[in-house]
């Protein structure tokens, strides 16, 4: 039985939330979560990216690692073993290998890899908001 993109990136988001201190994500996560989407679609998801990893937010691994589980087979292998298998495992690198991509991907794919990017955001932003509410 195959899922559903809503259904993975609703397991995706859920696992990722809880992780957040102790599955109780702080103001500033829950913050970033309801700002993302809005982030994205004004200044698009590269520089997007680029500022979460620079201020050095978590939401910037989230996003990151989904669009690897994603989109791994697209990805440009980096090490040997495929990007797919260090983005998803969360070596480091993902962030590098995913901005390579982003940066020679065509309109389609960049799109792709935006919708990919709101849809899990969508999840992140619901789940941290209800366990922040002690849920």
């Amino acid at each position: 039985m195959s899922r559903s993109l809503d259904q993975e990136a609703s397991a995706f988001a859920w696992g990722r939330v809880q992780q957040q201190n102790g599955g109780n994500p702080g103001d500033e996560y829950v913050s970033i979560a309801k700002a993302a989407p809005s982030m994205i679609m004004s200044n698009g998801l590269m520089q997007t990216l680029a500022f979460y990893q620079a201020k050095g937010k978590p939401i910037r691994a989230d996003i990151t690692t989904w669009l690897g589980h994603r989109m791994g087979k697209e990805l440009p292998a980096g090490n040997g073993k495929g990007a797919d298998q260090n983005v998803a495992m969360g070596k480091g690198e993902d962030f590098r290998i995913v901005m390579s991509f982003l940066q020679n991907a065509s309109s389609e794919q960049y799109m792709r890899a935006t919708e990919e990017a709101l849809t899990v955001l969508k999840w992140i932003r619901h789940f941290a908001a209800a366990l922040k509410k002690g849920g």
